[in-house]
């Protein structure tokens, strides 16, 4: 047992005319109109069909006008059903034993009692009952909400443009990762992105401005762009070298096609947007860093140097020992001849 709800928009250019054919269709297959809304321009319509018409009255109903948004959601309620139906079992076993109860009680204290207890058994059995008719008819019938709405030719886009000093050609990088303004004479990328925000497909996009940057512009992905799409966006792209500074202004221009592809001439759409490139002061060339000597010889000059030093200190702790050598015997004099006179004081 499976739930169907549809929730679609429908675009027409005759709401009333719409309306009714809508009435029509499912009124031939066996459902009815559940509720209907008139808001200005608009029609909202609740729909019942049975089960088995409902994919075919959807698409009978996509061809009323543009569909713009549908939705159908399916909900599988075979467990509640046989959960429902499983306590509707015991809740009527429970009334019936209360009622036999009922029937034999014999003091108006048992009566009262039981008569309240089988009242709410009853309340919940009826509640019971009443879920299950629910659900039964939900999956008999399922639920089509339809707005109905005059359309209206509004062809739009979205126009962004951007520069990138150092982007590689053919990126979108001007507008994911900007980058620096590019230095005088400095080769620099432009990006122009185009999104269709109308209601209209669209063709013959012409962007104008500066002959040198407007007529060079390519798509990202190659090739031309003959239609587009609503919600689609064109990337286009071109380098050029940045002499000076500048404030340009571009024009987008597209025509819109019907349903049949075929062109509204009155259904055109401009845009303006200006491109203000700044470019900045040349850097300087960076002064080269001294190189780095080897390691290797480094620490052998060390060692080198401390062992010069050292030979350097032991000779000269030599030779300071060689003239302090024949004196030696001084010392020794003087400590022999004070031993003796301290010994002779003594006797």
């Amino acid at each position: 047992a499976v739930i169907f709800v549809a929730d679609m928009a429908i675009d027409t250019t005759d709401v009333s005319g719409a309306v009714s054919q809508a009435r029509a269709i499912v009124e031939s297959r066996g459902g009815f109109v559940f509720g209907q809304e008139l808001g200005g321009e608009n029609t909202v319509m609740s729909l019942k069909v049975p089960a088995e018409f409902f994919q075919d009255t959807l698409d009978r109903l996509s061809d009323l006008g543009v569909v713009r948004n549908a939705r159908v959601t399916s909900e599988d309620v075979t467990e509640r059903i046989v959960d429902i139906e499983s306590q509707i079992t015991t809740a009527e076993a429970s009334v019936s034993r209360l009622q036999e109860l009922l029937t034999g009680a014999d003091s108006i204290n048992t009566i009262a009692r039981l008569e309240s207890e089988l009242l709410q058994r009853e309340t919940t059995l009826e509640r019971l009952r009443g879920q299950l008719r629910t659900l039964q008819d939900q999956v008999a019938l399922s639920t089509i909400v339809v707005t109905i709405r005059e359309f209206v030719p509004t062809p739009d886009v979205r126009v962004q443009i951007a520069s990138h000093g150092v982007a590689r050609s053919g990126s979108d990088e001007c507008f994911t990762n900007p980058g620096p303004r590019p230095e005088e004479n400095g080769t620099y990328v432009l990006c122009v992105s185009i999104t269709n925000t109308g209601n209209l497909d669209l063709t013959a996009i012409e962007v104008t401005g500066p002959p040198d940057l407007a007529e060079t512009l390519q798509p990202t992905s190659g090739g031309d762009v003959d239609v587009l799409r609503i919600g689609e966006t064109i990337m286009l792209w071109t380098t050029a070298v940045a002499e000076e500074s500048l404030f340009e202004r571009f024009t987008v221009r597209a025509v819109g096609l019907d349903d049949e592809g075929e062109l509204l001439p009155e259904a055109i759409v401009d845009r303006e947007r200006a491109l203000d490139l700044t470019i900045r002061e040349p850097q300087p060339d960076p002064v080269p860093e001294p190189e780095a000597d080897d390691g290797l010889p480094a620490l052998r000059d060390a060692l080198d140097a401390g062992w010069t030093v050292l030979k350097t200190g032991v000779n000269v702790v030599g030779v300071v020992f060689a003239f302090q050598l024949p004196l030696l015997w001084i010392p020794a004099i003087a400590l022999g001849a004070y031993l003796w006179r301290r010994r002779r004081s003594t006797r």
